[in-house]
């Protein structure tokens, strides 16, 4: 039995069963497909102590991404892991390349406006779900917490490295 690391990250959620063989289908966190998530063969499911291992990842004409856990072969046995959040240790994520990051990564950022004021800091990123933009929870500085959608109009500049985000508030945007 393998013990649950402390690092685990969510990397997806499982929606409902497909098919007749207990697949399940998956709300992936992040769009590289099945490039992505083939090399997780262990996850963890959120409630459970122990890792799911040998699991098994495809991906439709659509891209539409399932996953088969072991021991799973119909649609009764997989509905009792719909709507669940699945997570994989932070060292088996892949290096990115230059300039990209992780949502993650965004936790604890100093916000900052585009005149370098302070706006507080990132507590967590919200990651969407179907499509839906992720969520920026901003911490302000009077300890009251800020819901702001992660799109280009409020998502000026990321600086990892420099622990910063640049961000402008909707109501400082222009309406066309």
């Amino acid at each position: 039995m393998t013990s649950k690391p402390d690092n685990l990250i969510e990397i997806g959620r499982l929606r409902r069963p497909w098919g007749l063989k207990g697949e399940l289908i998956v709300a992936p966190i992040n769009d590289g497909g099945l490039r992505f998530y083939s090399r997780f063969k262990t996850i963890w499911l959120a409630d459970e102590e122990s890792p799911r291992e040998d699991v098994s990842w495809r991906q439709d004409k659509g891209g539409k991404l399932y996953l088969k856990l072991q021991g799973i072969t119909t649609p009764e046995a997989a509905k009792a892991f719909s709507d669940r959040t699945f997570f994989a240790p932070l060292e088996q994520l892949p290096e990115l390349a230059k300039g990209d990051f992780y949502l993650h990564e965004l936790a604890n950022l100093r916000a900052v406006n585009e005149a370098g004021q302070p706006l507080g800091e990132v507590s967590d990123v919200i990651p969407g779900a179907g499509g839906a933009n992720a969520i920026i929870v901003l911490k302000q500085p009077n300890g009251q917490e800020r819901l702001l959608p992660f799109i280009r109009e409020i998502v000026r500049e990321i600086d990892i490295f420099g622990k910063r985000i640049v961000l402008r508030f909707l109501d400082e945007v222009e309406v066309k």
